[in-house]
């Protein structure tokens, strides 16, 4: 159970570390294209 916790965890931090930087590049994209 020890196992299946930890590898629910790290994935869970995958799928926030890839949320954070699609959000990241979204936010960037916006900016570079309201500012040209």
């Amino acid at each position: 159970t020890v196992r299946k916790m930890t590898d629910n965890t790290s994935k869970l931090n995958v799928k926030i570390l890839t949320l954070i930087v699609i959000v990241i590049w979204a936010i960037l994209t916006l900016s570079f294209t309201f500012d040209y």
